[in-house]
């Protein structure tokens, strides 16, 4: 039985292409895995930007309802303190 043992230039040849394997699938790791971390470092800025846009856009709101809300407290307690009894039930409904 005939046993197939490679030339010296054809087993050169295998192991420069297993080489050429290897190296350039690292390359090809080694340069995704630096685009994923990229990608998840502005996605991750973007989200914090966003979220604190999102934060001032409520605190602002809820200064204004705040403001809001004292002004009218201020103005129906007035209102309010004048009536008494029967009277209450119809200066709220005005008030309203």
């Amino acid at each position: 039985m005939p046993v197939y043992t490679p030339t010296l230039k054809a087993r050169i040849a295998i192991i420069t292409t297993v080489l050429a394997a290897v190296f350039g699938t690292g390359i090809v790791l080694t340069a995704l895995y630096d685009a994923h971390r990229d990608l998840h470092d502005v996605l991750q800025v973007q989200q914090d930007s966003v979220v604190k846009l999102t934060a001032s856009q409520l605190d602002t709101a809820m200064s204004d309802r705040i403001v809001l809300l004292s002004h009218q407290a201020a103005q129906l307690s007035g209102l309010l303190a004048q009536a008494h009894g029967a009277q209450a039930a119809a200066v709220r409904e005005r008030a309203l």
